[in-house]
This record gives structure tokens, sequence and C-alpha cells, in this order.
């Protein structure tokens, strides 16, 4: 095994060491991270913080990157699995990210979230938009309501090109 595929976490005196396997479900064989494409291999961390983290903060800058917007959607369900014990900080561009985020609230209030999900709720989730200015940088809380919408609009348009391509 190259080092690429163990994740070590510090955890106090404690050290804990994580083995993955990759599996190439078509072709039941196990890759390499390099052999999945830039995406996938950036994403472990993330994925495996999630999953054996028991308390804190996970912060990750850009989990979407290189990745398809079907993998964009389930990183979302990912990270509102484990909220109850862990805080997660997600810098993103991801309109199907953020999407899905919006779907499984609304999911929850209409009582039809699919079965074997936790629920998340509006308060469980913060968007800030952070706007550059002269004066620094101005931090905007995008509001959700119970319903997964938008309370306020996106400062310069940010996410409306979606709405433009339906019209």
């Amino acid at each position: 095994h190259d080092d690429s595929d163990f994740i070590s976490s510090n955890e106090g005196e404690e050290e804990k060491t994580y083995h993955y396997t990759i599996i190439d479900k078509f072709n039941q064989i196990s890759v390499t991270p390099s052999e999945v494409g830039t995406g996938v291999s950036q994403l472990m961390p993330l994925i495996i913080a999630a999953v054996s983290q028991e308390s804190g903060i996970v912060a990750c800058e850009q989990p979407e990157l290189h990745l398809h917007p079907r993998i964009q959607v389930a990183i979302a369900d990912l990270l509102t699995q484990n909220i109850g014990k862990v805080n997660y900080l997600i810098e993103t561009h991801s309109e199907h990210l953020i999407l899905r985020l919006l779907k499984r609230i609304r999911q929850h209030t209409d009582k039809e979230l699919p079965e074997g999900l936790d629920f998340i709720q509006k308060n469980d989730v913060a968007i800030i938009y952070l706007e550059p200015t002269e004066n620094g940088v101005i931090a905007n809380n995008i509001g959700i309501d119970e319903d997964g919408e938008f309370t306020e609009n996106w400062p310069h348009g940010f996410f409306s090109e979606r709405r433009q391509e339906l019209m």
C-alpha cells in the first residue's frame, strides 16, 4: 500500500489510523485514488472525517471540485448524517450541494424524508455569502425557511443561473 490510502488523526495522546479501499463496482477490483480521478481522492479525507469524527469542527474547501453533480448532492447527504456531534464548515460554489440541503429540509418539513436519512432543519444549516468590499469582507447570512427556500436573494445574482435557465 502506498501512503495515500491511510489517514491519521491525533486525538489527545492516542493516534487513530484509518485504512480505506476504493472499489470499482463495475469491474469488482480495488483501485488507487490516482486511478479514480482528482475529485474522489480529494474527497476521501472529508468522507473519513464525516464517518469517524465524534466531536468538533470539520472544515473543507470546495469538496465538489472535479466531481459529477450526482456525487456533489451525495456530499450534502453525507454532511447531514453526523450533525448531532460534528459541525461542518464547508466553502462551496456548488449549487447542487446547496440545493440538496434545501431539499432535505423541505422533505423533513413535509414528512417525506427518505428512509434511513437523519433529518435536518432550517436551523441546522447556516449559509454565509462572503462579499469582498473596499472596506473588507462582509458576511451575508442567507436565511432558509421551513420549506427549504431562501428568505433573501443572493448578492450579485449568485446561484441565479438555474432560475434563469428554467425560464
